[in-house]
């Protein structure tokens, strides 16, 4: 149990004791003592009231020494922060991926309050296995926020997660809000400049033919194979093309080249598409929930959740029993997601067990009042 919540529970029995201890023992007694009910029983009063009152002081004495403990650990703590930091960047970002929870933690508290902004090694953690490494790599980024090549700059600061309790779909999707935040105005433009090709003398002016354009399906094949086609040196830079670009030829393009791929690049894709979907209104989303493409399915529901989008709950439902191997497993952690409810896992290749699944949630959602 926390120190959080033992100091809770104390205080909640010192409320009851006082509620019913001292005054109240001594109002009885000074009944019993006018009212003639025996010395006997006035003697038992006290001995209650004394109890009460040794029960009190020990409780009291009980909060003293966790709030010395409290003390004493934070002072460590930051203790531990300060030499750390003192240690300079490379023995942070060694303590960041630390076998122990606890150093990372600590390392992860040392960026944001003494270390240097190593907003990139801190983005990492909030993806890690340790809650409390995750929620303290939060803290830092945010700290880092509030600050412009180590000065405090003016407005507050940002905070793109990832919530306590997120899935990791979440997770990774908030981690690239902050990669995308702490990406230097400085390094966007050097790429910029590495584009520009040097000036040279202009070619003579060549006959172009007209060529007719592409359709949307023919343009989405198109990209699709580029993406299947790419190096993994390569594939980050079209697949983030494909996923912030406007246009639904983006959306098809992704959907098309998902079925072509394989382990970490299929991985890839698919979340993309799901972050894309981020973007999209709930009218927009609800017509992706119903799309034939199943890829576009599952995708829609994942960003159901990262958008904590509970009014397609009802639509999320119905997908349990979809007959494609990758959609019933979204809607389900979707559903988990957005209600901390779970009743079971699906699988396309049990219907019955997709049946039993779906009806479980339809009840609990008619006991809810369907809100």
């Amino acid at each position: 149990m926390s120190t959080r919540w033992q100091l809770r529970l104390i205080l909640m029995s010192l409320v009851a004791v006082v509620g019913s201890g001292p005054t109240a023992s001594i109002g009885r007694a000074q009944c019993s003592h006018g009212g003639g009910f025996g010395a006997r029983f006035s003697q038992g009063l006290i001995a209650q009231q004394m109890l009460q009152q040794q029960q009190m002081l020990q409780q009291m004495q009980l909060i003293r020494r966790v709030q010395q403990q409290q003390l004493l650990q934070t002072a460590k703590r930051d203790r531990q922060m300060r030499e750390l930091a003192k240690e300079g960047p490379k023995a942070l970002k060694s303590a960041l991926k630390d076998p122990n929870p606890e150093m990372r933690l600590i390392a992860a508290l040392a960026v944001g309050k003494y270390g240097p902004a190593l907003a990139d090694d801190l983005i990492e953690r909030l993806t890690d296995d340790n809650a409390s490494v995750r929620q303290a790599a939060r803290r830092s980024l945010v700290a880092l926020s509030t600050q412009r090549e180590g000065k405090p700059k003016q407005g507050s600061g940002v905070d793109f997660g990832p919530a306590p309790g997120a899935n990791q779909v979440a997770q990774r999707f908030s981690a690239r809000k902050w990669r995308s935040y702490f990406t230097p105005q400085s390094k966007q433009i050097a790429n910029i400049k590495n584009l520009v090709l040097p000036q040279a003398a202009a070619p003579a002016p060549r006959r172009i033919d007209p060529v007719a354009p592409l359709s949307a399906d023919e343009d989405a094949a198109r990209l699709g194979k580029e993406l299947v086609r790419s190096s993994a040196d390569r594939r980050e830079a079209v697949l983030e093309k494909l996923r912030d670009r406007k246009g639904v030829v983006y959306t098809q393009a992704l959907a098309a080249a998902i079925p072509e791929l394989t382990d970490e690049a299929k991985a890839a894709a698919r979340e993309a598409l799901a972050e894309r979907m981020t973007r999209m209104t709930a009218a927009t989303l609800s017509g992706k929930l119903r799309e034939d493409d199943a890829e576009v399915r599952r995708a829609a529901a994942l960003a159901c959740a990262m958008k904590e989008m509970g009014t397609h709950i009802p639509e999320l439902i119905s997908l349990l029993e979809d007959s494609d191997a990758a959609v019933p497993p979204a809607a389900r952690a979707a559903l988990k997601s957005l209600t901390s409810q779970d009743f079971g896992a699906v699988t396309s290749r049990d219907r019955d067990g997709q049946a039993r699944v779906a009806s479980a949630w339809k009840a609990w959602w008619q006991k809810q009042g369907g809100q």
